[in-house]
């Protein structure tokens, strides 16, 4: 008798395990308290091929049923990234280039009225910058032996002359890609973005431009930076 249920309780043990994989935590646990198997055993092949009618939860369609991505979508992330970046990038270029380009104004303008109050009290403009009184920012170096030049950052600075004497303008030219802009001011002139014009207000020859700040583009990011100040 002892046998007979030792017996019977294995057999319950084993059916119940070999369907273990088909039956929730909590249906598990009500089957081993009740002792019943509410569901016909079948055989292993049956039991892999089969869903069970109760118990087994089928996928969404269109769910596949490993994770990860395919090589379609994975090529479609890369081209959305592609895009972004080409609409950012160059927005963000232009940005940086205004703002390194906006920083020159103020300095322009200091020299102008410098050079304003230099021409009250000498009736003429001062041909180097060493004679107006204001000091430039330790960011500008002379250019060689050009007192009337200066390289300020991203600028070449010329207060231009002519035989010696003021022209009555200033001539700043932005060359932040140009790496022998210090040694060769030709080269910055050339390879400039942009190049701005400040004309005296008494210049002799400035006609109806005296007094007038004047923004010249050298290629297409030169438009845009002009564009930006406003002048």
């Amino acid at each position: 008798m002892q046998k007979e249920r030792c017996f019977k309780g294995c057999l319950k043990e084993n059916k119940i395990r070999r369907h273990a994989e088909f039956i929730s935590a909590s249906h598990l646990v009500a089957v081993l308290e009740s002792g019943e198997i509410p569901y016909q055993v079948r055989d292993d092949k049956f039991i892999l091929h089969t869903p069970h009618p109760t118990f087994s939860h089928p996928l969404p369609q269109g769910a596949r049923e490993h994770g990860g991505f395919t090589l379609i979508e994975l090529l479609v992330v890369v081209l959305i990234i592609g895009i972004l970046a080409a609409v950012a990038l160059p927005q963000y270029q232009l940005a940086v280039a205004k703002t390194r380009f906006s920083t020159v104004l103020p300095l322009l303008r200091s020299i102008k009225e410098a050079q304003e109050r230099y021409y009250l009290a000498d009736a003429t403009y001062a041909a180097n910058f060493s004679d107006l009184d204001i000091e430039l920012p330790t960011s500008c170096t002379q250019y060689l032996s050009y007192p009337n030049m200066q390289f300020c950052g991203d600028w070449y600075i010329d207060n231009m002359l002519a035989f010696g004497v003021s022209y009555g303008r200033l001539e700043a030219h932005f060359c932040p890609n140009t790496a022998e802009k210090t040694t060769n001011h030709m080269a910055c002139k050339q390879n400039s973005m942009a190049a701005l014009t400040v004309h005296y207000d008494r210049a002799p020859y400035a006609g109806g431009d005296r007094g007038k700040t004047i923004c010249t583009p050298k290629n297409s990011l030169g438009i845009k930076l002009c564009n930006s100040l406003n002048l």
